[in-house]
């Protein structure tokens, strides 16, 4: 507010800072509030990794469905296309009963529609797990096919 001082033609305009001070001091408490409540966190126990490599009769029997950058598949080491994936993944899954697990690794470089596509294929084969690689798997040697 202005207040005149010595007369009515002269009038000194001040900056009324008590409005001020109230924004600044709410915008202080939010702050001091809001603050705590940013820095919480979960914590989460991941367990380490096992050093210990697979043992060869169950890292033989492990479905790897391998996915290339220039857009081919493998299904452990078996060269298959895309049409006949769901087949032969029907086939394998068959025959093998128990427990229809398939691990799926993409190359870095593979676009997320294809990856989306092959675990679509995996699941109307009849797999009841899809699992996505996110490190190095040991994938069955070259010699073995993916027939159980």
């Amino acid at each position: 507010m202005a207040f005149g001082m010595g007369g009515l033609d002269k009038q000194r305009s001040d900056i009324n800072v008590t409005p001020l001070i109230d924004v600044l001091l709410v915008l202080l408490v939010i702050f001091m509030i809001i603050t705590p409540v940013l820095t919480k966190a979960m914590h989460s126990d991941v367990p380490p990794k096992a050093e210990q490599q697979l043992p060869q009769d169950y890292a033989d029997k492990q479905l790897v469905l391998t996915i290339t950058a220039d857009g081919s598949y493998r299904l452990n080491a078996e060269e298959v296309s895309l049409a006949h994936l769901a087949s032969r993944l029907v086939d394998v899954l068959t025959a093998r009963g128990g427990g229809k697990v398939i691990f799926v690794n993409a190359e870095d470089s593979v676009p997320y529609g294809l990856v989306v596509q092959a675990m679509d294929t995996c699941w109307s084969a009849g797999a009841e797990n899809v699992s996505i690689v996110t490190e190095a798997l040991q994938v069955p040697a070259a010699g073995t096919t993916a027939a159980p």
